[in-house]
C-alpha cells in the first residue's frame, strides 16, 4: 500500500496538480478540463500507460469527492481516452 500511495503522490505532483493549479475550483471543474488535460499529455508524447494512470487518479479523486459530498458528480466519467495505436496500448 505504501508504494501505491507514493506512486499516486508522484502522479499528483508531476502531472495533475501542475496542470490544474490554475485556479480551477473542484466544484467548477468540467469535463472539458479533464479532456484538455488528457490532450495536453498526449501532445507532450507521454505514454498511453502514463496518461491512463493520471486519468484514473483524477477519476478516483473525483469519486472520493462525490462520496464525501464535496461535488455532485464525477465529471471525468463522461470522458474517454484517445485510441492507442496498435503499438501503444492503454
Amino acid at each position: 500500500m505504501k508504494r501505491a500511495a507514493e506512486n499516486y503522490q508522484i502522479y499528483l505532483d508531476k502531472f495533475i496538480l501542475k496542470y490544474f493549479d490554475d485556479g480551477i475550483l473542484l466544484e467548477n471543474m468540467k469535463l472539458r478540463h479533464v479532456e484538455n488535460f488528457i490532450n495536453k499529455m498526449h501532445e507532450q508524447s507521454y505514454s498511453p500507460a502514463t496518461i491512463k494512470r493520471a486519468y484514473n487518479i483524477i477519476g478516483s479523486s473525483l469519486d472520493y469527492a462525490v462520496s464525501h459530498n464535496l461535488i455532485v458528480r464525477n465529471v471525468a466519467k463522461g470522458d474517454t481516452l484517445p485510441k492507442a495505436d496498435k503499438q501503444e496500448r492503454y
